[in-house]
């Protein structure tokens, strides 16, 4: 197991030690057997998983510092029973812990003791977590007390899956942000590829550098997938360590491939597969997994664990009521409310930022285990009952592959209030990204829930933030199951600077000015251009699977409305309400509408499974029409008629000519308020301008 500070470390040495044992023997000849190197390494790995202040099964948080973390009583970013207030900062000297005690340094890689918890700090300077572990004490095992969790499971030994291989350096030096296995932040460097003689014929694995936080010697990982993901193995795969043996050689031996810490607790943010790194075979060596209701799960048994027997046998409790909800990102924590309640047998809940609240598709409580579906976006949290908290993750797919963001609840609600004048009103912003800057404008108000706003770009908005405001500095954030959006700042004189944070990783800077009352946003219309000298044609499949095409006679001498769209883009879920108005005012009249829906999983079964759902949930009654992948550039090759498409939803106005006559980039939806409200009116008056000409 890779050792990068977070206690791990206090495994290095005995594991190193194995490690070395095996290799000084020469790689001792192979044998069927487990060689009693990797026995007591595994045994030793078992015990410190068990008994270790540090291990994964003890992490109760991991938290990105960001501009602060709170810890300790109620109110706190995170809640530590006992404990006075202490908040951890990241500043030029380092991570400093200030509490009633004062100020100390936490050097990076280190374990601290906070009351009955362990702290501990890590990660690159500027992108710090803070790792907290505790709780309860154990009983020991051995004295017939429970288990922390289960220990590892293995498939037996192969000893034809371990090789003797050389190190092929890579073009030029790279170096590639990426999550280590026990899930911090890293810039890793590439160190080049390895070639496997595999039965199905070579295949080449991408080896990198991964820095250790403690500052001991980097260490050459490799993070695979093979046949075995996700059908006994963890499903974004495993890592092994390449192991020096002199003379360029090298001994990557697979039996020792292990999860990473997000296979033991869902507190660990999942790193994300390497490309190209996915072996054409079933690895059946190394560590297994096995998930909750007997899938296969990390170190797990055959049928539930015993937390999982029976209604609430864990905690005794039932998660009803309200609940302040974070995930935590990579550069801070996003807050939401969450709102759980049992009516006639039936549990429902709602999922709220500030005031503006949304009913989950469903929520399920099985013992201690709590599943809320956000089923419009194919998205879930799981997460497990914990005394008075929620821990565990949010999931959804995207054609990347799964997003997994850790989630934590505590029992009660954000505080609110509202901020200081000097935040208020329309601000003109501008995000930095590799060297180019784009406009965004804000929109900062006071509203029923306190501080809250929204952001404008030019292709529509990012709907409803809220947040809090102390002194100078905000966050705003906004969750709606797809849409992981977090926007922190600071006021600077008169200006505002701060972070755009997007989903797990992405971070864009940027910088802010009052707002002079001139134009900030290119208009919409203006952002996609299209060929009008022919008539637009389309052709894609029903969902039934029957071939639509822009000849059909239903368009045909019709003013037709074309709607680029996702099930999965929330501003379409926005926009959807007034393209079915539109449908009902001026059908008779000779308006058409049709839908293209570019999907995320690019199978025709689970696509049309959500666009039915989109279908339904606004009771659409114009054909939507199965078109291609939610990318940007796939999406434009099956439309080369326009130029410059960008946005999800983009709404193409088509005169009864079948030509192009305005191209509608984005959506305003009702978080702009009056923006809102003038961008209906304005589309029905185009509508009724072409349904005036004559074909």
């Amino acid at each position: 197991m890779r050792e990068r500070g977070r206690g791990v470390a206090l495994l290095r040495g005995p594991r190193a030690a194995l490690l070395a044992l095996g290799l000084a023997a020469g790689g001792a000849p192979l044998a069927a057997q487990l060689p009693p190197d990797l026995a007591d390494e595994r045994a030793e790995y078992a015990r410190w998983l068990e008994s270790a202040p540090t291990s994964p099964f003890a992490a109760l948080a991991h938290l990105p510092i960001g501009s602060g973390v709170r810890l300790g009583p109620e109110g706190a970013d995170l809640v530590l029973s006992g404990v006075p207030e202490h908040r951890a900062m990241e500043t030029a000297r380092g991570v400093i812990l200030d509490g009633p005690d004062g100020p100390r340094l936490l050097a990076r890689g280190r374990p601290v003791r906070l009351g009955p918890y362990t702290l501990v700090a890590q990660g690159p300077a500027g992108r710090g977590v803070l790792s907290v572990f505790g709780g309860p004490p154990r009983a020991d095992p051995a004295r017939g007390g429970a288990p922390r969790g289960p220990a590892p499971r293995y498939y037996p030994y192969d000893p034809s899956l371990a090789f003797t291989v050389r190190l092929e350096p890579p073009e030029g030096p790279r170096t590639v942000r990426l999550l280590a296995p026990d899930g911090v932040e890293v810039d890793a460097l590439e160190a080049g590829t390895v070639t496997l003689p595999l039965a199905t014929g070579p295949a080449r694995l991408l080896v990198r550098w991964l820095p250790s936080t403690g500052g001991e010697e980097s260490e050459l990982l490799i993070y695979f997938r093979d046949g075995t993901s996700g059908k006994g193995s963890y499903p974004a795969g495993r890592f092994v360590d390449l192991l020096p043996l002199g003379g360029g050689r090298y001994r990557l031996d697979l039996n020792r491939a292990r999860n990473p810490f997000c296979a033991y607790s869902s507190v660990y943010p999942c790193p994300a597969p390497w490309p190209g790194n996915a072996l054409p075979l079933a690895v059946e060596t190394g560590e297994r997994y096995e998930a909750a209701g007997g899938e296969e799960r990390a170190g797990g048994g055959a049928g539930p664990s015993p937390a999982r027997q029976g209604p609430d046998r864990a905690t005794g409790r039932a998660p009803d009521g309200g609940w302040r909800a974070a995930l935590d990102l990579a550069g801070g924590t996003l807050r939401f409310g969450l709102v759980l309640e049992r009516r006639t047998g039936a549990w429902r809940g709602r999922l709220c930022n500030g005031a503006r609240c949304e009913p989950l598709s469903a929520v399920r409580v099985s013992g201690d285990s709590v599943t809320l579906e956000i089923a419009d976006y194919a998205a879930a949290i799981r997460a497990e009952i914990r005394g008075d908290s929620l821990r565990g993750e949010y999931r959804n797919v995207g054609n990347r592959g799964p997003r997994v963001i850790p989630f934590r609840a505590a029992r009660g609600a954000w505080p609110q209030g509202p901020a200081p004048r000097q935040l208020l009103g329309r601000w003109d912003a501008a995000y930095y990204r590799d060297g180019d800057s784009s406009p965004r404008v804000f929109e900062f108000r006071n509203g029923p829930a306190g501080f809250e706003g929204t952001i404008v770009s030019r292709t529509g908005d990012y709907g409803h933030f809220w947040g809090r405001a102390e002194a100078d500095s905000f966050w705003l954030a906004h969750f709606d199951g797809s849409f992981v959006y977090l926007l922190t700042g600071r006021l600077e004189g008169d200006t505002l600077r701060g972070v755009f944070h997007a989903g797990l990783r992405t971070r864009t800077p940027w910088t802010a000015v009052r707002s002079t009352g001139r134009p900030h946003l290119d208009p919409p219309t203006a952002v996609t251009r299209a060929d009008t000298t022919a008539p637009f044609r389309f052709a894609f499949p029903d969902l039934d699977g029957r071939m639509v095409t822009s000849a059909d006679p239903r368009f045909r001498g019709k003013v037709v409305l074309v709607d680029v769209f996702g099930s999965w883009c929330p501003t379409c879920h926005d926009a959807a309400p007034t393209l079915v108005r539109l449908w009902h005012r001026y059908h008779r009249r000779g308006l058409e509408i049709v839908g293209l829906a570019y999907e995320v999983t690019g199978d025709t079964a689970v696509d049309a499974r959500q666009v039915r759902r989109f279908r339904d949930k606004f009771r659409i009654p114009y054909p939507l029409l199965l078109a291609g992948i939610n990318d940007t550039e796939a999406a434009a090759a099956t439309l080369p008629q326009l130029e410059g498409f960008t946005a999800f939803p983009t709404t193409i106005f088509l005169g009864r000519d079948g030509r192009v006559r305005r191209v509608q980039a984005g959506f305003y939806g009702p978080a702009t308020g009056a923006q809102h409200r003038r961008l209906v009116r304005e589309l029905e008056r185009a509508v009724e301008e072409l349904l005036r000409e004559r074909a």
